[in-house]
């Protein structure tokens, strides 16, 4: 009967040969073997963190002799199972010495994987609360961090908000100031007129059309009533001279250089004289398109025009420059911007952006007859010398600002509009009108960009809304 007991012995879970074969299949490397003296050692069981007691409760259970050849006997039987388990520890110790053992190697590592599989899912069939646990953890991690990743997004947009807001407010003041000062110019030949005698007996030389003495229309079939013949007054040379000086000083004292060109004189509103008729020192910084011709501006087409009897739009500009003289608003009438191309019949163009200004001067005892409005409307009379005139190079002012180097700078993009109103003469109603003066050049715009990541500045220029957008 003991010698029968003792036979069966060998197949029973408490067998220390047959569970050291079985150990031996799959702890083979020195690797494995330090992992398992490191999880039985004492520094780890003592660490403070959760996850790493866990870690080694679960290791130190993978690698104890009695659960492990529990698995061996449900794998591989009760019975017979001793041939597999020597087996098994025999091409565990293969798998160090002898690279043809490759296929023992790979079965020994299935089983150690199959093992650490099935004492991962006894873990979690212990501690069912460790998935939930670990997505409530990732959860409030990620709410965190995305959380901090929003702050400091909305903190970067509002500290460039704030930035974009100081540099459009500078940038907006300049504009003011330069377009102001850019006007004074009208303001000083204004007085000029006033004062000067000769320039002051235009009007009452010229005369308005149809009154007796009044100087007539151009001699010539379809120019009758577009041009007055004043040759032989406008250009008497000793006048032209007195009028070269006082452009030359007036545009001189303005410091704005190019900015102000081809200021120019209309006594009874008839275009009377241009300075300089023929402009190429204004226009030095334009290279020529198709050929080396200095390009230029020629003013001759312009010289004798009466605008008070002329074409629609300069018969409009004149009524609105008389209607603001004689409300005393003390601003100029504007209109644009313009692209203007050279005389030299190149293609080349001086600017892509010119405004014209004009000026209505009052002088006592002195006044305009020009076309009524409407068809059958009589015609109508304002207390006026006439007007002045110049031009303002836009494009040559914003390239001065250094607005888009600004903007650029920043990352940004911005746009200047021009708001302002005007009378409908067909239906006479007040219109409003919104013109974009300033932008950032290429496909790049404001109108792309969300309101959100906007900011505006607004100021009123010569009664007019401009209002510059960034962002």
């Amino acid at each position: 009967m003991m010698s029968s007991n003792a036979t069966k012995q060998p197949r029973s879970l408490t067998s220390g040969k047959n569970r050291r074969s079985c150990m031996d299949s799959v702890v083979s490397t020195d690797s494995t073997a330090g992992l398992s003296n490191s999880v039985n050692g004492s520094s780890v069981e003592e660490g403070t963190n959760i996850w790493t007691r866990l870690l080694a409760r679960r290791d130190a259970k993978i690698f104890d002799d009695d659960y492990f050849m529990a698995f061996c006997d449900e794998e591989y039987g009760e019975e017979g199972g001793e041939g597999e388990r020597d087996a098994v520890k025999k091409n565990g110790r293969a798998c160090s010495s002898d690279r043809s053992a490759v296929p023992q190697c790979l079965s020994s590592s299935c089983m150690t994987f199959r093992v650490s599989t099935k004492s991962n899912l006894a873990t979690l069939r212990r501690h069912p609360r460790l998935p939930l646990m670990s997505l409530v953890v990732f959860a409030i991690c990620t709410g965190v961090g995305l959380s901090f990743v929003s702050h400091q997004c909305a903190a970067y947009e509002k500290q460039m908000l704030s930035t974009a807001k100081i540099h459009a407010t500078e940038a907006m003041e300049w504009f003011s100031d330069a377009f102001d000062q850019a006007l004074a110019p009208l303001f000083a030949l204004a007085q000029v007129v006033k004062h000067d005698q000769q320039l002051c007996e235009l009007t009452n030389k010229i005369g308005n059309r149809g009154d007796e003495g009044a100087l007539p229309g151009w001699p010539e079939e379809g120019k009758e009533m577009l041009m007055r013949d004043v040759r032989g007054v406008c250009d008497e040379p000793g006048l032209q001279a007195r009028f070269a000086e006082v452009a030359e000083s007036v545009k001189r004292d303005s410091g704005l250089g190019k900015v102000i060109t081809g200021l120019r004189v209309a006594p009874a509103a008839v275009m009377c004289m241009i300075h300089p008729l023929i402009n190429y020192e204004d226009y030095t910084h334009v290279h020529p398109s198709n050929s080396q011709v200095q390009p230029y501006y020629n003013g001759t087409k312009r010289l004798y025009n009466d605008w008070a009897w002329d074409k629609p739009n300069h018969i409009n500009v004149l009524r609105k420059t008389f209607q603001v003289q004689e409300a005393k608003e003390n601003r100029i009438t504007i209109t644009g911007p313009f692209k203007m191309k050279s005389a030299a019949g190149d293609g080349t163009i001086l600017t892509e952006s010119l405004f014209c200004t004009h000026l209505g001067v009052s002088v006592p005892n002195h006044t305009v007859r020009m076309i009524g409005e409407g068809k059958d409307a009589p015609p109508e009379i304002y207390d006026s010398w006439g007007f002045v005139m110049s031009f303002v190079n836009w494009q040559y002012m914003v390239d001065q600002s250094r607005i888009h180097d600004r903007f650029e700078k920043l990352g940004m993009v911005y746009m200047l509009n021009r708001t302002f109103e005007y009378d409908d003469h067909e239906t006479g109603e007040k219109m409003t009108q919104n013109d974009q003066i300033a932008w950032t050049p290429g496909d790049h715009c404001v109108s792309t960009t969300k309101k959100s990541a906007q900011i505006q500045v607004s100021k009123s220029v010569n009664g007019d809304d401009w209002t510059l957008t960034a962002g």
